[in-house]
């Protein structure tokens, strides 16, 4: 009896946590394309379709440049042996793998079959799997179900939610899909850290954080020593996942030596893609994509930092951009996933280049830079060039945020800056979960 209540108070609380997400998560209005405040349901996400629709359309991007701009990087290339690997047939041990990794608890995508469903049934489902897999492969197409993902608008915290540049587009996919695309994704992690430069840290095994923090730390202090100026800059990207063009991605992974099986399962992820908008329980009609790594794709963000890295391999082999020398090593980057943080000494010469280096790749890639939400800070006390002011750049004299930490010139005062308020969150966390915990005790 006091089982079958604490199952009842626990259903209770589940109910009343699902409603306050479906609150927080209601649009009341919008302001449209055209600028107008939006209020009614159906309006509303006939305005989120056609804003997607315009997000997911192609630039047509220009690659004749695309040569000249890979001819001054050298990308690294896949060994033999793991392109072997990558190369070989999906097997049925891997498709139970995947579904062993995927996590629970995950709203399913249009066909309703959530992972639960997979992981109970995988033993019949698993020999099936892979013959439909290695299928898909071979033709170049996947099915028209596992094709279609319900894209969720999740506002962005802290942002103006009248405008819907600031919700996050979340795509719910078919787990038959992303069954499909974790396979792919475990086996790329494996020869990631050959392929990407350590600068960034996001998504590659045995990188972290703290490695990237450390060490600007350490460049931090070694620029404050400098006879010349030195700034951080950070880099707000716009849309960045969203905004990568499909030729260029095929053309850049195929620079990695990547083989024609493993160039055609990716295709397959990307040919003739669809999507409907999910918004206050309305679901827009289904329109096609044409550029973008989706988010909620397992293996989106490993193709999205391989897009990336010929970006951090341009700047790194751009002598007119300056780093910070220390250690015997030019450090100019810090990258987590698509947050680039740049640490340039003589930023007058730098800073040009700089620009000139992103613009060029934003033409190939898609890839582009909100300047005036990117901002930057002095790294000694050395005089600025008066002009600088003037760029389109955000100046902070206070320092700036990455990831989360306040990071400020000189270092000494980075733990006034976030240690109380890290103490403060802990205590008001600890005292929340120890009310919970009461609560609960009390029911039973």
């Amino acid at each position: 009896m006091q089982r079958m209540d604490n199952k009842l108070f626990i259903c209770k609380m589940l109910a009343m946590r699902l409603k306050q997400i479906e609150a927080k998560h209601l649009i009341s209005s919008i302001n449209g394309c055209d600028g107008q405040l939006v209020q009614e349901p159906k309006e509303i996400n006939n305005c989120f379709r056609e804003y997607y629709m315009k997000l997911y359309e192609t630039e047509n991007n220009d690659l004749n440049e695309a040569h000249l701009f890979f001819s001054k990087i050298t990308l690294p290339s896949v060994s033999e042996t793991d392109k072997t690997e990558l190369e070989a047939y999906i097997t049925e041990a891997e498709v139970k793998r995947a579904i062993r990794c995927l996590a629970n608890g995950k709203s399913p995508g249009a066909d309703g079959f959530t992972i639960e469903f997979y992981k109970c049934f995988q033993n019949t489902l698993a020999p099936y799997l892979t013959i439909l897999y290695n299928d898909i492969i071979k033709e170049g197409s996947m099915t028209a179900s596992m094709r279609t993902a319900i894209i969720t608008a999740l506002p962005k915290p802290g942002k103006d939610h009248s405008q819907m540049s600031n919700y996050r587009p979340l795509s719910l996919l078919n787990n038959d899909y992303k069954l499909f695309a974790k396979i792919l994704a475990t086996r790329l992690e494996c020869v990631l850290p050959s392929l990407v430069h350590s600068d960034q840290v996001g998504y590659v095994k045995g990188r972290t954080v703290a490695n990237n923090i450390r060490r600007l730390l350490h460049v931090m202090n070694k620029a404050a020593l400098l006879q010349h100026p030195a700034v951080m800059l950070s880099l707000d990207a716009e849309k960045a996942f969203d905004r990568i063009e499909w030729p260029y991605l095929f053309n850049t992974l195929e620079k990695y030596g990547l083989g024609p099986t493993c160039m055609k399962w990716i295709r397959a992820l990307y040919h003739k893609p669809r999507a409907c908008v999910k918004t206050n329980g309305i679901i827009s009609a289904p329109f096609e994509l044409s550029r973008s790594t989706r988010q909620g794709c397992p293996v989106s963000p490993i193709i999205f930092i391989l897009a990336l890295e010929p970006l951090a391999c341009a700047i790194r082999a751009n002598q007119q951009i300056s780093g910070i020398d220390a250690y015997g090593y030019d450090f100019k980057l810090n990258i987590y996933a698509d947050d680039i943080l740049l640490t340039l000494s003589k930023p007058e010469a730098s800073l040009p280049h700089l620009f000139k280096t992103i613009h060029t790749f934003g033409k190939l890639s898609g890839y582009r830079v909100n300047w005036n939400k990117s901002e930057a800070t002095p790294l000694n006390c050395m005089t600025f060039p008066a002009h600088l002011a003037a760029t389109p750049i955000v100046w902070r004299k206070e320092g700036l945020k990455y990831l989360g930490i306040n990071i400020i010139s000189p270092t000494e005062k980075i733990f006034e800056l976030n240690g109380p308020k890290l103490l403060k969150t802990i205590r008001e966390d600890l005292s929340r979960w120890c009310k919970s915990l009461y609560k609960i005790s009390m029911e039973k």
